[in-house]
């Protein structure tokens, strides 16, 4: 899936097919009658899209389109029970490869906030949106992502004299939540889920300090596997670490920033060893950033320099 810019200059949603991994003629994902502008925010293996459909007032619908057909169906919006409101401008923002697929998204709330919902059963039975439930003392939340599983990935946040912001982890039916609390037994302030595999394994982004090999403030990496707490990646010789994915094999990619400036991807084989191993130089050149990582975590896309320091699109087998 992708955007192009219409002969108005306005982005339209498309979809390729694939055949043996070669992409075929394009498909125009229409917003319907009423809309002006889509964008196209998942994919699902059966060729599922989702995504949404802006009208010309700037409000937007949450849609998706049938594999192989460009015209939308609407997502139905969130009824607020005991009120007679129902909740619009609502974006699916992942779907899962479920035989009976989940969507995952939110409903604008006003005031900056969200209301994270799911819908199910996506074969003409997306008829209802369903609310996700707020841990306690949450101000609100936001869902990123779903697995195969059904469990959803996403980010609370709250009020107060810190500026608190917790990850988050609702089980199958909207059960839960779960939510981030500790790094390495401390509690923890901040925490983002940056990326969820089929086990419900997250990788995270929280602020560090210098106990994992990072510094004081720098970004970090820590792998959350159950519970409330999560275990923080070791970085030697690094002083930051950027999440990037986590696969099913056990494996997740990060990228690190080393004591001399510059940048390497890496992987860490969590479950033997919590320490970062860096990829080398893939290209030749002295920086590689990981972009993102394949499902079954044997593959990674990474940006790197070849020796003359030009960048260039890569993609390997995780070590």
């Amino acid at each position: 899936m992708g955007q192009c810019r219409d002969g108005n200059e306005v982005f339209q949603a498309f979809a390729w097919p694939l055949s043996n991994g070669v992409p075929g003629n394009p498909l125009q994902l229409s917003p319907g009658t009423s809309g002006v502008m889509t964008h196209a925010t998942g994919v699902s293996i059966n060729g599922y899209v989702i995504g949404t459909a802006v009208a010309q007032n700037g409000s937007f619908t949450g849609v998706f389109w049938a594999p192989g057909s460009g015209t939308p169906t609407v997502l139905p919006g969130l009824s607020l029970l005991g009120i007679g409101i129902v909740l619009g401008n609502c974006e699916p923002v992942d779907i899962n490869d479920a035989t009976s697929p989940v969507v995952a998204g939110n409903c604008a709330m006003g005031n900056g906030q969200d209301q994270p919902v799911y819908w199910t059963g996506l074969n003409g039975l997306f008829n209802v949106a369903h609310a996700l439930p707020k841990p306690s003392g949450a101000a609100y939340c936001s869902a990123s992502e779903v697995n195969n599983s059904g469990q959803i990935l996403g980010q609370c946040y709250y009020s107060g004299s810190a500026d608190t912001y917790l990850a988050v982890i609702w089980g199958a039916g909207g059960a839960g939540p779960t939510v981030l609390t500790t790094i390495n037994g401390n509690t923890a302030l901040r925490t983002t889920g940056v990326d969820m595999n089929d086990s419900g394994a997250v990788i995270v982004s929280f602020t560090g300090g210098t106990t994992n090999g990072g510094i004081a403030g720098s970004q970090q990496c820590a792998i959350w596997t159950s519970g409330t707490n999560a275990q923080s990646v070791v970085i030697p010789g690094a002083t930051d670490c950027v999440p990037a994915g986590i696969g099913n094999n056990g494996k997740a990619m990060v990228t690190l920033k080393l004591s001399n400036g510059n940048t390497n991807a890496a992987h860490v084989d969590y479950t033997s060893s919590l320490t970062a191993v860096a990829e080398g130089d893939v290209a030749g050149g002295s920086n590689s950033a990981v972009t993102a990582q394949s499902r079954s975590g044997a593959n990674a896309g990474v940006a790197a320099e070849n020796s003359a320091g030009q960048e260039h699109a890569e993609t390997e087998a995780v070590l």
